[in-house]
């Protein structure tokens, strides 16, 4: 904990709240993947799968997620669909 300096200690609680936060959306992302990985009728794949696609994006947006690291998972996502994986 920082000692008399009142922006580092803000910025201590402000990074709590944001770890919280970008934990629960990872989680979220975590088992939306993995229902999608579980589900066996297509028609529920496919809105899991667009579901997905939006939460890595808005994930990606709000810094969570790097770019890179977003385009990834959707490229596996979308390999998992056609069924290569």
């Amino acid at each position: 904990m920082p000692r008399r300096n009142l922006s580092a200690e803000k910025r201590v609680r402000k990074d709590a709240r944001k770890r919280v936060a970008h934990r629960a959306a990872k989680t979220f992302i975590r088992n939306r993947i993995k229902e999608f990985n579980q589900e066996k009728d297509e028609g529920k794949r496919r809105e899991l799968l667009n579901a997905l696609y939006s939460a890595l994006d808005k994930a990606q947006k709000k810094g969570i997620y790097h770019r890179n690291t977003v385009a990834r998972k959707k490229s596996a996502l979308a390999a998992m669909m056609r069924g290569k994986k």
